[in-house]
């Protein structure tokens, strides 16, 4: 696992658009044939409260395209105490913060041992009909 090394917002920000990049083929992840997303620095954001937010696209064994970017949190997360519904908002409005907009719309979400995992479809359209990974 990478070294936690926390960074302030504007410096997360601005490393957002690179994460973008490549698309990541779940199958292959999961065949082991190439290294996850949060392998790469660039994929990972680390922030200040302890959380971890690793953002990538990928291709979904259906076909699709998504936004995943799933949070784990350190133990001396400051929001450890909070409920489940409460990191999930968490989590999205670090999310939000770092694409500079809102996203709008359903993202499917996971729980796995800890980590929340949020997956949003590339065809989901938000504000003036703009596409979630601007």
């Amino acid at each position: 696992m990478m070294e936690f090394e926390p960074e302030p917002d504007f410096a997360l920000k601005s490393r957002y658009k690179d994460a973008l990049e490549p698309v990541y083929d779940q199958k292959k992840i999961a065949d082991g044939d190439v290294a996850t997303p949060g392998s790469y620095r660039k994929h990972v954001f680390d922030f200040l409260d302890g959380c971890r937010l690793i953002v990538s696209r990928e291709k979904a064994p259906c076909g699709k395209v998504i936004l995943h970017a799933s949070a784990s949190f350190r133990k001396e997360f400051t929001g450890r105490d909070r409920d489940v519904q409460e990191l999930v908002v968490d989590v999205l409005q670090k999310l939000n913060d770092l694409r500079g907009k809102q996203m709008m719309g359903v993202a499917p979400m996971m729980i796995d041992n800890g980590v929340i995992h949020i997956m949003y479809d590339e065809n989901q359209l938000f504000p003036m009909g703009e596409p979630m990974w601007n």
